[in-house]
């Protein structure tokens, strides 16, 4: 699962790097029609179904989990964007108030541009709680048995379908239709996350199987569809059949997880793999600021030493300006660098964080021992 993250994560800073996805090889399929779904599927993959039964302390967990780090930081960069704006350095995003630091949060999630790609944590609230309601609901009515569980799952793949389809094709929703849609969207892969741990054992065949069936059946979708799939998550934009884009969706995510289950096995003593699999939410909440504040670098040598084609004007009012000498090796280095820069900053973070800890345990044992004394 910490693979799984980490790829999804390098598709989501090379999407925003070079502003398209990855493709997988197969025809029509790009990142961005899967990878949010995919951390979706990895969230429901490590949900209890002992929770189905607990109080609302589950609630509570799933908030300070999600809702907590994206409201702090949604706060401190709202602070930065105020200053940045009243300094005449931006002209993009919304000025902070009241409501862009806790309304925008449920409908746009874009308010202050620097922290966008963390809209996915409040999404991420709102499936898992859903799921937990709907689960906790049925289990007062039924056993949720593997019958059960199948049902649920298409369920809410049915309202998945009718999420693309109210979108519409082509369709950009900005405001409150999409935070609405979102959920809706995203709701059955949190559900298959689930149905895939419980049941993948009773699979017949070996992953390398599975893993040459999927192949040979994803790019036959895009082929029925007759056009390229593509999607924006943020603002539930589609293009291609609901129920074709919601099965390649679900195709693309099985088959990474099967890779990635067939891989686990290589790598699962390199410990960095793990780590960097953990922290994959601080890279969501970072890196695109930390690819702004290199393009701020670029900005105040252009003031002092005039760089070639470099635009001054979009840099102020467009936050996807990224400068890179028009060699697309300098945009990698941009990937690599917020990347591994919010693993590395955090890692220096928990080392701190436990020197000191081991301070202050050793203070008090100091002064217990010498109290006893």
């Amino acid at each position: 699962m910490d693979l799984l993250r980490l790829f999804g994560m390098f598709c989501v800073v090379y999407a925003h790097c070079f502003f398209h996805g990855v493709r997988t090889g197969t025809y029509g399929v790009v990142s961005s029609v899967y990878v949010i779904p995919l951390f979706i599927f990895s969230s429901g993959y490590f949900y209890r179904t002992e929770q189905d039964q607990s109080g609302w302390v589950f609630l509570r967990r799933t908030a300070k989990k999600c809702l907590l780090p994206y409201f702090i930081w949604n706060m401190i960069y709202g602070l930065i964007h105020e200053v940045l704006t009243i300094m005449g350095i931006i002209q993009f995003g919304e000025r902070l108030s009241l409501y862009t630091l806790l309304i925008a949060p449920w409908s746009s999630g874009a308010q202050f541009m620097l922290n966008i790609a963390s809209w996915f944590l409040v999404s991420l609230f709102l499936v898992t709680t859903g799921t937990w309601i709907v689960r906790k609901v049925l289990t007062r009515l039924c056993p949720m048995d593997g019958r059960m569980e199948l049902l649920l799952l298409v369920l809410f793949y049915v309202i998945g379908v009718l999420g693309v389809f109210l979108a519409g094709q082509a369709q950009y929703h900005y405001g409150w239709k999409g935070g609405i849609l979102r959920p809706l969207v995203l709701l059955p892969y949190y559900q298959l996350g689930i149905v895939y741990r419980k049941y993948r054992d009773r699979l017949p065949g070996k992953r390398i199987v599975w893993i040459g069936i999927l192949i040979v059946l994803i790019p036959l979708l895009p082929l029925c569809n007759g056009q390229a799939f593509m999607t924006r998550m943020l603002y539930c934009y589609f293009e291609g059949a609901p129920p074709l884009l919601v099965l390649t969706a679900t195709g693309c995510v099985l088959l990474i997880m099967e890779v990635c289950g067939l891989l686990g096995r290589f790598v699962d003593r390199i410990g960095a793999i793990h780590y960097a699999g953990r922290c994959t939410m601080h890279i969501m909440l970072h890196h695109l600021f930390l690819l702004y504040c290199i393009q701020m670098f670029w900005f105040l040598v252009n003031h002092i030493w005039p760089l070639p084609d470099y635009n001054s004007a979009r840099f102020h009012t467009d936050f996807w300006y990224h400068f890179s000498f028009g060699h697309t090796w300098v945009t990698w280095v941009y990937a690599i660098l917020i990347f591994i820069l919010p693993i590395v900053c955090h890692y220096i973070y928990q080392r701190i964080i436990l020197r000191l800890d081991d301070r202050l345990c050793g203070k008090s044992a100091q002064n217990l021992h010498s109290g006893t004394q």
